[in-house]
């Protein structure tokens, strides 16, 4: 099942004021993190897995897509200037071992 980084929170905490509590961080942190820098939710990985039987490899998957939708919306979504597949080429991240191209 491959889920979103959202449908995942959605799924597992309820909401992301949920996640804080379960994982014991300031209010609005996992929104913080989601926004802007996914990869801090690396830190909190044993807990993530242990709470949602999820495979680290999958949550990993999540964040490096995640990270890869920030990039995009950061830098443009391609058009004109991107590839021939509207992606920007300074937006792409390596794929992951096992993970889709």
């Amino acid at each position: 099942m491959n889920l979103t980084f959202e449908a995942f929170i959605k799924l597992h905490y309820g909401s992301q004021d949920n996640m804080d509590s379960a994982l014991n961080l300031g209010s609005k942190t996992v929104n913080r993190w989601y926004n802007h820098d996914p990869r801090k939710f690396l830190y909190h990985m044993p807990e993530v897995v242990t709470q949602t039987k999820v495979a680290p490899s999958t949550f990993l998957q999540m964040i490096n897509q995640r990270e890869y939708d920030i990039r995009l919306v950061r830098h443009g979504h391609g058009g004109d200037k991107g590839n021939e597949k509207g992606v920007s080429d300074t937006a792409q991240l390596p794929v992951a071992e096992g993970q889709k191209k």
